[in-house]
């Protein structure tokens, strides 16, 4: 279930979201609005219509004008009434499977789930190959990462299983992290075994997603 987060809060979590120009519109009565505040910016889409503005406020902190909706959508925008999308470091990802405590917190993808598993959060891959050393001693490095982060998924890919999404990364030394924005595009990457804090400065850059679909 898709859920939207910032400064470790849940802003809004439904599975009834609409994805436009890379943007997550979630219901209204699915939003936290405790934690938002009217804003008097507005923006206008040439399609879309005028897009009125939150700011989220969380144990003080604001993010200013960081919650849109439109009030009154042009007729081709209709199905966003009554939605309200996030940006400016609001993390939208998928919420743990419930009642599901041994859930894995690195995902495997392939040639056929890469693309699809890399889009709607940002994802941080680990390409790797069974018989690569360095490979199976960053594996468990890799996996408590994952479980000590949030916000960002994790995964990683066989190289050898899946030489298609090697070739387009362009993947020529293993251990590969890349980190991937919401809508797939590589944000940066570490070849070789990374160190610690090279995740970190990795992790650092999700939430810094560009203005999109305004």
């Amino acid at each position: 279930m898709p859920r939207a987060i910032w400064n470790d809060t849940v802003l809004a979590e439904s599975d009834d979201v609409v994805v436009v120009d890379g943007a997550t519109y979630f219901p209204r009565h699915a939003v936290e609005f405790d934690v938002l505040v009217e804003s008097s910016h507005t923006t206008v889409c040439p399609w879309k219509g005028r897009a009125s503005y939150y700011t989220v406020v969380v144990d003080g902190d604001e993010n200013r004008d960081a919650a849109w909706h439109y009030p009154e959508p042009s007729d081709a925008a209709a199905h966003l009434a009554d939605r309200i999308a996030f940006w400016r470091g609001v993390q939208v990802v998928e919420s743990p499977p419930e009642n599901d405590e041994h859930a894995e917190p690195v995902e495997d993808l392939d040639d056929t789930t890469f693309e699809a598993g890399t889009e709607g959060r940002w994802t941080m891959v680990d390409l790797w190959a069974p018989w690569c050393g360095p490979c199976r001693a960053f594996a468990p490095v890799f996996e408590e990462i994952a479980a000590e982060i949030s916000g960002v998924s994790f995964a990683r890919c066989n190289v050898d299983e899946s030489p298609q999404s090697a070739a387009a990364l362009g993947v020529q030394t293993i251990p590969t992290v890349v980190l991937f924005d919401p809508v797939g595009n590589e944000v940066g990457r570490v070849v070789g075994v990374p160190k610690r804090r090279d995740i970190d400065a990795l992790l650092a850059r999700a939430g810094t997603a560009e203005e999109a679909g305004l």
